[in-house]
């Protein structure tokens, strides 16, 4: 719907706006202005400035695009996956991504256990980050259970990936919650910047990507970003070769006896 050329213009503002489109296009068509403006936490003169921004004289015109684009682009055909990707390779094209991952990278060095946490299918992007990462030499973990048990001083002084698409997630919030009080730096990867998740981190690494669900229930969002992150991590950690070990680093956590 939108050009991507028009996206690598994008102020952080219209960024905020984008976000919330490419997340919410089969509702946003019966929003109002004032509607999508609240839900965007921006004026209405944001909204048309962002209208005319993509090549729309009015907000009646954008929406009428709008409904155009989902006639032609069902909503999770590999027309529409396609252009989700493309769309979410050229927003991280930026200095604020880079400089975010760098930071992120900085800290993963300097601690001596690093663990990841996800649950359903953040889980095992949660086993694919421990296992990656292990790569780098660095000693990793992970946590895909959300009956796992998190002690008050198990993970002290060490650092936590916490995985999820909407944030929200109660078990690994609650995860996320025992870690940090016990003293873990959390670093948040998730789609939503305003989620709970995102909010409780030290720090963020957040990218842009509708959620996709079957029934309101089940979420089955692409996960390319959150590869596409933990790669970027684990290169950037990477400062020069190591020796290859016998068995990975990564395993998963263990029980406290």
């Amino acid at each position: 719907m939108i050009d991507l050329q028009r996206v690598r213009e994008f102020n952080n503002t219209d960024l905020k706006v984008y976000d919330y489109l490419i997340k919410n296009y089969a509702t946003l068509g019966y929003m109002t202005i004032r509607e999508f403006a609240a839900a965007c936490d921006v004026s209405t003169t944001t909204i048309l400035r962002f209208c005319h921004k993509v090549g729309y004289k009015n907000y009646s015109d954008f929406k009428r695009g709008l409904k155009a684009y989902l006639d032609t682009h069902p909503q999770g055909s590999a027309v529409d996956l396609a252009q989700e990707a493309r769309g979410f390779f050229t927003l991280i094209n930026n200095d604020e991504m880079d400089r975010a991952i760098a930071s992120c990278a900085e800290k993963i060095k300097s601690k001596k256990n690093i663990v990841f946490v996800g649950t359903g299918i953040s889980g095992i992007m949660a086993k694919y980050g421990a296992r990656y990462l292990s790569s780098t030499g660095k000693m990793c973990f992970y946590i895909d259970d959300a009956t796992f048990p998190v002690s008050a001083s198990a993970w002290q002084g060490d650092i936590a990936l916490v995985l999820s698409v909407s944030g929200e997630s109660p078990p690994t919030l609650e995860i996320a919650a025992k870690l940090k009080s016990s003293g873990c730096e959390v670093i948040a990867i998730t789609s939503d910047i305003r989620s709970p998740l995102a909010q409780m981190a030290d720090s963020q690494l957040c990218y842009f990507m509708k959620q996709t669900r079957i029934e309101e229930v089940i979420n089955i969002t692409s996960q390319m970003p959150v590869i596409y992150i933990i790669e970027s991590l684990s290169k950037a950690v990477m400062s020069q070769p190591v020796t290859a070990h016998p068995e990975p680093h990564s395993q998963k956590a263990r029980r406290n006896p």
